[in-house]
């Protein structure tokens, strides 16, 4: 059994001796695999168990996508549903723990006023997110349901017919999944909307993802630009969660003291926000500047170089 984190790629990268189809399937399989930390006793566990939970989902949902080229739409946009309603059971418990980080995080760099109003608007989050908290046996149930979805996500992999063979899988799925981000990059260059942020995020963490399973191919060059694009999805991230807490307190002020009460968290909220996001759009300028093309050329070259000296003078798999 796996336990997942997000540094463990090493666990989902291909092997030299392996073609392509089977190393996506086995990756496949080892996330249907995993074993999150279920509390049976200890519901202080639950948090990690429902982040390895959403962490996996995630993968999955990368592979699929990479794969969109090679198996086509109809099965693949099926299996992204299903796995992101999954992940959706488990997001609210999530959130809730990622806005309190949040308070906690600004309290520890403001003012002493503005620490303290943070402080306040925390005792009473906490509070109201205790009252809406979901059980125990709802969030074990989500989880088990999730394990379900990515059994049955590697069963239909394994059994769909693949229309591409060696690296042109990968090449198909990794030049759709660059031009995405890059294209949600030039959306969110342009908007203010926490959406628009949200969705360059979700195209980077994909794409971070993809690119792990080739992560023997260049460690040293493929290693970096993964820790550029790993920094990026988690700044974006914590916008995220801001803009979460902020959508959050702004829809239920009575529970905070009334609008006025509330105000000043959501204007810090707000500034905060504005911050995070002129930075983060300079470290997407200085990523993304290459092409698709060269990045992708680059990619292809690594590849096979990497499987020629690995295979030797053995007949090597596509």
């Amino acid at each position: 059994m796996l336990r997942m984190n997000s540094q463990n790629h090493a666990l989902f990268q291909i092997s030299p001796r392996e073609s392509v189809q089977d190393g996506i399937q086995r990756l496949a399989e080892a996330l249907a695999d995993f074993s999150p930390t279920i509390p049976v006793r200890d519901p202080a566990n639950l948090p990690k168990a429902v982040h390895e939970t959403r962490l996996a989902l995630k993968r999955a949902r990368a592979v699929v996508r990479l794969l969109r080229p090679t198996l086509g739409s109809p099965v693949t946009l099926r299996l992204n549903r299903n796995l992101r309603t999954a992940s959706q059971r488990l997001a609210e418990a999530r959130d809730a723990e990622a806005g309190l980080q949040v308070l906690d995080q600004l309290s520890r760099k403001r003012s002493t006023a503005d620490a303290t109003t943070l402080q306040t608007t925390r005792s009473k989050f906490a509070k109201f997110i205790e009252d809406k908290e979901l059980s125990v046996s709802q969030l074990t149930q989500g989880i088990t349901r999730a394990r379900t979805t990515l059994r049955s996500t590697a069963k239909t992999l394994k059994k769909a017919s693949w229309k591409k063979r060696g690296w042109a899988v990968l090449s198909a799925g990794i030049k759709a999944s660059h031009q995405r981000t890059r294209r949600r990059f030039k959306s969110a260059r342009k908007s203010t909307d926490p959406a628009v942020l949200h969705a360059w995020r979700t195209a980077s963490k994909s794409l971070l993802y993809q690119l792990a399973i080739l992560r023997p191919i260049s460690k040293q060059r493929l290693e970096q630009w993964m820790k550029h694009l790993d920094d990026l999805q988690k700044s974006l991230g914590v916008i995220n969660d801001i803009a979460t807490l902020n959508l959050h307190l702004g829809k239920h002020p009575d529970q905070f003291g009334g609008q006025a009460a509330i105000q000043p968290t959501l204007d810090i909220l707000r500034r905060e926000q504005d911050r995070r996001r002129k930075d983060v759009l300079k470290q997407g300028r200085r990523l993304l500047a290459e092409g698709t093309p060269e990045f992708l050329d680059q990619l292809a070259h690594e590849w096979k170089a990497w499987r020629k000296k690995k295979s030797g003078s053995r007949t090597k798999a596509p």
